[in-house]
């Protein structure tokens, strides 16, 4: 106290000032088919590149990249139809410098009946038993036609085919479980690239009529 101290010099050496590597955000996936998917996200400033890793859900993230892209895109494929996966992007920015990891976001690939052309064939029963059925499920499947024109939302429809042996047959849904039960069907005659309504049923069964036996009709759910 009372006194000063002067001429005291502080050398700072080898400084390294790095530019902040941002992470991704709004991650997303889109065109997304049976056996591949368009993983995309936000593009940070100074982002040179990206990494990704991707992988069966859950995925345990190795830290390990999987794919890089230059760009905020990268397309996925070789993956497996109706099957849960997750992804985890972070940016590179030059020189060593990567930001934290973002994710994950998780994604269903499509269901084979998702389209019309992969429709399920559902057998004919010869009575009013239903003991031959098909199974479906309407997760991971998206909107077919572009407008709708039964009631309800039909962003997640799938498709199933019969062959008439009756100019009637009864068409059921049965053994619904999830959080929808009540679900919305309608019935199409000609083929997958010209379809023509013959009507639509709110009601999870119907009797389809006017069929010509021998015909393939299309039930959209």
């Amino acid at each position: 106290p009372g006194s000063a101290i002067s001429g005291d010099r502080w050398l700072v050496d080898d400084v390294k000032i790095n530019q902040l590597c941002l992470a991704p955000t709004t991650l997303g996936a889109s065109s997304i088919t049976q056996t591949s998917a368009v993983l995309n996200w936000g593009n940070p400033a100074g982002a040179t590149s990206f990494q990704i890793e991707n992988g069966l859900s859950p995925l345990t993230q190795t830290g390990v990249p999987t794919s890089t892209s230059i760009t905020n895109s990268y397309n996925q494929g070789g993956l497996s139809p109706f099957t849960i996966y997750q992804y985890y992007v972070r940016a590179d920015c030059g020189g060593g410098n990567f930001s934290t990891w973002s994710g994950p976001y998780t994604y269903n690939t499509a269901i084979p009946n998702d389209e019309c052309a992969g429709a399920t064939v559902v057998p004919v029963n010869t009575d009013v038993s239903c003991t031959q059925t098909a199974s479906g499920t309407v997760i991971g499947s998206t909107q077919s036609l572009p407008a709708n024109t039964c009631t309800g939302t039909a962003n997640d429809d799938v498709w199933f085919q019969f062959t008439a042996t009756s100019t009637a047959h009864t068409i059921s849904l049965i053994n619904i479980t999830g959080s929808t039960t009540d679900l919305v069907h309608a019935v199409y005659s000609g083929n997958c690239g010209s379809l023509t309504l013959s009507y639509c049923s709110d009601p999870n069964a119907s009797t389809a009529t006017n069929l010509t036996i021998g015909q393939t009709y299309f039930i959209r759910v």
